[in-house]
C-alpha cells in the first residue's frame, strides 16, 4: 500500500473517532483554552483523537522531556480501583477517594511513544501505559501551587489601611448580621490562633490541615487573610491601630493546604476543597495560584464545588499580567484584583479580573518572623478575603442567595462601584510631569449589592475592557 493511501486511511480514521469518544473530565471554556499556544492546541487535538477527549492533557504528554519520575493525579473507574493498584508498579500511591489516586511512577509508563500512540490509535491494543488503559479516565500532572507572596511588607510600625477603616469604606456597619450563619473555608498556610492580641474567636475560627501537621500558620499569609475576614476587635497599646474583620460573625474553617514555605501542590488543594465540601461551607477563599494549563484535576474539583452551590473566590495574581492566574482564571471562580485606598488599580495587580477590592497596604494582625503583631501587606491575596467577607455579609442578610454562586457572581459584577477614578479624556505625559493613569473597573460594593439585589436580573457577563491598561503596561507604565 502506498504511503499516500495510508495517510488518507489515517485521516478517515481520525475523522470517525470523535463520534466514539466520550468526554471524561470537565472541559474548560474557550476563554480558558485561549491561554494555550497553537502548538499545545495541536498536541491536545492529537491526544483527544488517540486517547479520548481530554483524557491526556498537553502537560502530561510533555513529561518525558522533563522528568524521569511523573507526579500525577489519576482518575479511574470506581469498579477498577483495585485493578489499577495491581496492574502498575508505582513508586508511591495514595488513594484520595473512590476514583482518584495520587501517584508517582516511571514517566515511561504514562504515555506511549509516538509510534506506540499511532499503533494504539489503529489497533486499540493497550501496551501497559496509563494513557492506553480503558479504565483510566483522566491523567493530570500534580502541579505546584503557592500562596501569592505579598508584593511589599511595610516598614516596621508603618500603618496602611486598617481593616477597621475598610469596614467604614465598604459600609460594613450597615450589616446587622455581618456574616452570621455563613461558613467560609480559607485554603492557605493555616492560622496562628495562640497569640497575645486575641484576634480570633475560637468559637468561630476552626483549624484543619491536609498537609500532615497541626494547621498552625508559620508563614503569616493565612493569618493575615483570616484577620481580614473575621478577626476580633483588636487595638494597639497606643490606640493608633484598630482592626476588626469585615465579616466578624462568619465561621471560618482554616484549611492548611500549603506548607511552611508557602508552597504546595494541587493534590493538597484538592483535598482542601473536598474537606470544605464535607464541612458544607458556603464560600471557599483562595489567596493562592500558579500559571498552569487549563486541563487539571484542580479544575474538576472546583467545578464540583461550584456545582454544589459553593461560591469560590480567588486572587488574580501580582504579576502585572493581562490575565489572572489559575484558579482565578477558571469558570465559576470570582477573580479578584487589587486597588489602593483611593480606588486606583494597584500597580502589581493582574488584569482581567471580575471585581476589585482594596488590597494595597492592608494592615491586620498576622504572624511575622515569629512575632504576632499588626502587619501591613500588599497583594491580590489581601483583596480576596475582602471580597469573600463582603459576600458573607450579603448572604447573611439575603440567605435566598445561598447556594446560588452564578447569581451572586452576576450581582457582584452588575453592582460594582464605578465611582472610582475613571478613564481620562486626555492622556497626560511624563514630559509635563503628569503620570496619572486611571481606568474603569468595578470595585465591589456591599451597599449596592444590598440596595439593588431585588432589581438585578442575573446575567452571565459584564463587559470590561483592559486593552488600554495593557497598552500602557507594554510601554512600561503602571497605572
Amino acid at each position: 500500500m502506498r504511503a499516500r493511501e495510508i495517510s488518507v486511511i489515517a485521516i478517515v480514521i481520525l475523522m470517525m473517532l470523535p463520534n466514539a469518544m466520550t468526554v471524561v473530565s470537565a472541559q474548560p471554556s474557550d476563554e480558558v483554552e485561549d491561554y494555550m499556544s497553537i502548538t499545545d492546541k495541536i498536541r491536545q487535538w492529537w491526544s483527544n483523537k488517540v486517547y479520548g477527549a481530554y483524557k491526556v492533557p498537553v502537560d502530561v504528554i510533555k513529561l518525558s522531556k522533563r522528568v524521569a519520575e511523573a507526579d500525577l493525579i489519576v482518575k479511574v473507574d470506581a469498579n477498577h480501583a483495585d485493578d489499577f493498584k495491581n496492574d502498575f508498579e508505582f513508586k508511591e500511591i495514595t488513594q484520595i477517594d473512590d476514583t482518584t489516586f495520587h501517584i508517582k511512577i516511571d514517566t515511561k509508563k504514562v504515555v506511549p511513544s509516538r509510534l506506540g500512540a499511532v499503533k494504539y490509535l489503529l489497533t486499540r491494543n493497550f501496551d501497559g501505559t496509563l494513557a492506553t488503559y480503558p479504565y483510566v479516565n483522566a491523567i493530570y500532572v500534580n502541579h505546584k501551587m503557592e500562596a501569592l507572596p505579598p508584593v511589599e511588607l511595610a516598614k516596621p510600625l508603618e500603618v496602611g489601611v486598617t481593616t477597621w477603616e475598610m469596614r467604614e469604606h465598604y459600609g460594613i456597619d450597615n450589616s446587622t448580621k455581618q456574616g452570621e450563619g455563613i461558613k467560609i473555608a480559607v485554603l492557605d498556610t493555616g492560622v496562628y490562633i495562640n497569640n497575645s492580641l486575641n484576634s480570633y474567636d475560637t468559637n468561630k475560627t476552626f483549624v484543619y490541615s491536609v498537609v500532615n501537621d497541626d494547621g498552625v500558620d508559620r508563614v503569616g499569609h493565612g493569618s493575615h487573610v483570616i484577620s481580614i475576614i473575621n478577626g476580633n476587635y483588636t487595638e494597639s497599646e497606643d490606640g493608633k491601630i484598630i482592626c476588626m474583620g469585615l465579616a466578624r460573625n462568619a465561621t471560618v474553617y482554616s484549611i492548611k493546604v500549603l506548607g511552611n514555605d508557602g508552597t504546595g501542590s494541587e493534590v493538597d488543594i484538592i483535598k482542601g476543597i473536598k474537606l470544605a465540601m464535607d464541612l458544607d461551607v458556603n464560600i471557599i477563599s483562595m489567596s493562592l495560584g500558579a500559571q498552569i494549563p487549563p486541563y487539571t484535576a484542580l479544575y474538576n474539583a472546583i467545578q464540583e464545588a461550584y456545582a454544589r452551590g459553593i461560591i469560590i473566590v480567588a486572587a488574580a495574581g501580582n504579576d502585572e499580567g493581562r490575565y489572572p492566574l489559575a484558579p482565578a482564571a477558571w469558570d465559576g471562580v470570582i477573580s479578584v484584583g487589587s486597588l489602593d485606598e483611593n480606588g486606583k488599580l494597584s500597580y502589581f495587580s493582574n488584569l482581567g479580573f471580575d471585581v476589585a477590592a482594596i488590597g494595597q497596604n492592608v494592615t491586620a494582625p498576622a504572624l511575622y518572623k515569629n512575632t504576632y503583631s499588626f502587619i501591613t501587606y500588599s497583594g491580590t491575596s489581601m483583596a480576596t478575603p475582602v471580597v469573600s467577607a463582603i459576600i458573607a455579609d450579603f448572604l447573611s442578610e439575603h440567605p435566598s442567595y445561598i447556594g446560588h454562586p452564578k447569581e451572586v457572581v452576576s450581582l457582584i459584577k452588575q453592582t460594582g462601584d464605578y465611582n472610582n477614578p475613571s478613564n481620562p479624556k486626555v492622556v497626560k505625559t511624563d514630559i509635563l510631569g503628569w503620570n496619572n493613569y486611571y481606568y474603569e473597573f468595578p470595585e465591589i460594593s456591599y451597599e449596592n449589592m444590598i440596595t439593588l439585589s431585588p432589581q438585578i436580573k442575573p446575567q452571565d457577563k459584564t463587559e470590561m475592557s483592559f486593552s488600554t491598561i495593557s497598552t500602557w503596561r507594554t510601554l512600561g507604565k503602571n497605572p
